[in-house]
């Protein structure tokens, strides 16, 4: 549920939601390892997450295990394409699992905006890291427009229809 920063464009409206811990692991002695995370709720249906950092790429190793994290292992180095990277959490996977040339494209400005801006102390202003190039459009038109080749092309769970709302 979105409580702060509610704001409207063209296509969507989208919110942050509280501050929230996100269990990750439990140990041998059932103690919890969680992080500090804020939702992005877009149309009070999609919601996108924007991860603590305060730029420090050792205080977010428990990203190096993230289901998505086998792509950077597989192709380590690798020029990476991120597509609808949303509040930035896919980005830091990248960053944490070594990556250092991504292009992350997300459609919705308003959401590249909270996660790189309004909270930018609370993300490590995410879109702007050294190595991260933010793309704010369509990503399918993004791609047929493009002359680059990727070593890595991450799409998690994107919601198909911001892009078709954003026209």
């Amino acid at each position: 549920v979105a409580t702060e920063s509610i704001r409207w464009n063209a296509f969507s409206m989208v919110g942050v939601g509280p501050e929230i811990n996100v269990p990750y692991e439990v140990d041998e002695y059932g103690k919890v390892a969680s992080y500090r995370a804020r939702q992005i709720v877009i149309d009070n249906s999609v919601v996108t997450e924007m991860v603590a950092f305060n730029g420090d790429l050792s205080k977010i190793g428990f990203l190096k295990d993230d289901n998505t994290a086998i792509v950077h292992r597989l192709r380590p180095n690798g020029s990476t394409l991120i597509i609808g990277s949303g509040g930035g959490r896919d980005i830091l996977v990248a960053l944490a699992n070594g990556q250092q040339d991504i292009q992350a494209v997300e459609v919705n400005p308003l959401v590249v905006r909270l996660a790189d801006e309004d909270f930018r102390e609370f993300t490590g202003q995410v879109y702007s890291r050294q190595g991260v190039q933010k793309v704010v459009g369509d990503a399918r038109s993004y791609i047929a427009n493009s002359s680059e080749s990727f070593d890595v092309i991450l799409a998690t769970l994107i919601d198909t229809w911001a892009a078709s709302a954003a026209g």
